[in-house]
C-alpha cells in the first residue's frame, strides 16, 4: 500500500526504516492506465468517412469514456520512527498526563532548548498563529481559535449510567 506524505513529514522517514503512521485511508484514481497506447480520447462529433458518410457515435465508449480504476493508499499526516523515542509507553504517561522528566527523557536536547526558547518568548501565541497554515493570510481569529481548541480545553468523561 501507498502512503502519502507532506512538508516536513517527508524527512521523517528514510527509505528501509520500521515507522508508525497516523492518517485516513483514501482512494485515489489510477490514472496510470489512461495513458495506455492504442485508446482513442475522443470521437470528434461530425467526422466524415471515405464515401462521405457521417459515422455516428454509438455508447461511451466510442465518446472516450474508459472505466477507471481505483487504488487505496493511506494518507499519514504523522510520522512517529519506531526506535522508540517518541512511542507511547503507560509506565511514563499517568491520568494528569507525562511529567517534566518522563518528557526530558523522550526529547533530545536540542527539542529541550527549543521548547525553552519558546518559553521565553513574550509573543508565542501570536508567533504560533503566524505559523499555522502559513500559506493562508488573514483569518488570525480563525487561526488563534484553533490553536486555543488544540492546546486548551476540558477532557471528555462519558458517565455509562447516564445513557
Amino acid at each position: 500500500m501507498e502512503v502519502l506524505l507532506r512538508a516536513d513529514a517527508v524527512e521523517l522517514a528514510q527509505p528501509g526504516d520500521r515507522c508508525e503512521f497516523i492518517g485516513t485511508l483514501i482512494v485515489v484514481p489510477d490514472v496510470g492506465q489512461l495513458a495506455t497506447p492504442g485508446t482513442r480520447e475522443l470521437e470528434r462529433k461530425g467526422t466524415r468517412t471515405v464515401d462521405g458518410q457521417e459515422s455516428g457515435i454509438s455508447g461511451l465508449k466510442a465518446l472516450g469514456v474508459r472505466e477507471l480504476t481505483y487504488r487505496m493508499a493511506f494518507f499519514a499526516c504523522t510520522v512517529i520512527p519506531a526506535n522508540g523515542r517518541y512511542l507511547p509507553s503507560d509506565d511514563l504517561e499517568t491520568a494528569d498526563g507525562i511529567s517534566y522528566e518522563a518528557m526530558s527523557r523522550r526529547l533530545s536536547p536540542a527539542e529541550l532548548d527549543k521548547i525553552c526558547q519558546m518559553s521565553q518568548d513574550k509573543h508565542l501565541f501570536n508567533n504560533l498563529c503566524g505559523s499555522l497554515f502559513p500559506t493562508i493570510h488573514g483569518s488570525e481569529e480563525v487561526k488563534k481559535g484553533i490553536l486555543l481548541m488544540l492546546f486548551g480545553g476540558v477532557p471528555k468523561v462519558f458517565y455509562p449510567d447516564l445513557y
